[in-house]
């Protein structure tokens, strides 16, 4: 499910500008996780992992059988980096600009209506003659900030399978981060860019830019 709001930091008003006038910047997986900003880097990006209950094997030796009892397993889920693109968001509990960090920029976009925003890149995508040869399906989430972490029972393949993108350390969790995320594969087309622009046609009405009080 979407929230009533989203934010996006940028460290200028020029790349604001950009967005707001729909210029839609998704970058990969491998992206995040090499950035050279140690504040903002990932080293984890582009992997889930969580502990769940789950079954463990017994060898009986004597009896000579195997029989399973209830467990704890350890799940590990990995995407490959440069094929997953994301666009990264915050979705405050409170709605203020204020409780979030700072290293992201000064500058904000403000996205009043987050389902027209996913419509409208819906629909550039489709329309986008780069990505034709097998159209990608968008797709959002809010992060969990339990990586590695004990959380008793997930077993929605669906979701499981996110994890490689929406997961990451408790360490991060001041980021309130939410995602949106394709995965297409550019390499035997246009090489393997590490960022990506959508090319929405038309200024985001439903959008706003503010400087951040220092």
């Amino acid at each position: 499910m979407l929230p009533t709001t989203l934010f996006k930091a940028f460290p200028c008003e020029e790349y604001a500008r950009n967005y707001v006038n729909g210029k839609i910047r998704f970058s990969t997986l491998s992206y995040y996780k090499n950035i050279e900003d140690d504040d903002r880097s990932d080293r984890t990006e582009g992997s889930g992992q969580l502990c769940r209950d789950g079954e463990e094997l017994v060898v009986d030796l004597t009896n000579k059988v195997i029989h399973s009892r209830p467990g704890v397993e350890n799940l590990h889920v990995a995407a490959e980096g440069n094929d997953h693109f994301i666009c990264c968001f915050s979705s405050p509990k409170d709605g203020c600009i204020e409780s979030l960090p700072t290293k992201f920029g000064e500058y904000y976009v403000i996205v009043h209506n987050p389902a027209e925003l996913f419509s409208d890149i819906e629909s550039a995508i489709n329309c986008d003659s780069s990505l034709e040869q097998n159209v990608p399906c968008l797709e959002a989430s809010a992060i969990r900030y339990d990586k590695g972490k004990y959380v008793g029972s997930l077993h929605d393949r669906a979701e499981i399978q996110k994890l490689a993108w929406m997961q990451k350390p408790e360490s991060h969790s001041e980021e309130q981060e939410f995602r949106f995320q394709f995965q297409f594969c550019f390499s035997e087309f246009i090489g393997s860019p590490e960022h990506y622009i959508l090319e929405l046609g038309k200024i985001l009405e439903y959008c706003e830019i503010v400087k951040r009080k220092s």
